[in-house]
């Protein structure tokens, strides 16, 4: 196996040098992309559950006021106040 010169091994130094920073730019492009759709699915799924626990919520609250059926009773949902009325 013939030894490098001292100009190969620069010219090679350089060649890998552009080779890492290329890798990295697509590397942290990937990446980005990555936790971007993570995020998006985390976040969606979040909502979805909020949504749900919520929905329990009101239906719990909506069924005590079938049982107490004297008078309206008030209920949230995301933080707002709905009136269910007695049936």
């Amino acid at each position: 196996m013939p030894a490098l010169s001292l100009e190969s091994a620069k010219d090679l130094a350089i060649g890998a040098v552009v080779v890492f920073v290329v890798m990295a730019v697509i590397s942290a492009w990937v990446i980005k992309h990555t936790v971007t759709k993570l995020l998006a699915v985390a976040l969606t799924a979040g909502l979805a559950l909020g949504a749900w626990t919520q929905r329990s919520n009101l239906q719990s609250c909506a069924e005590r006021a079938v049982v107490a059926a004297s008078s309206s009773v008030s209920c949230t949902f995301f933080g707002t106040t709905i009136d269910v009325p007695a049936p």
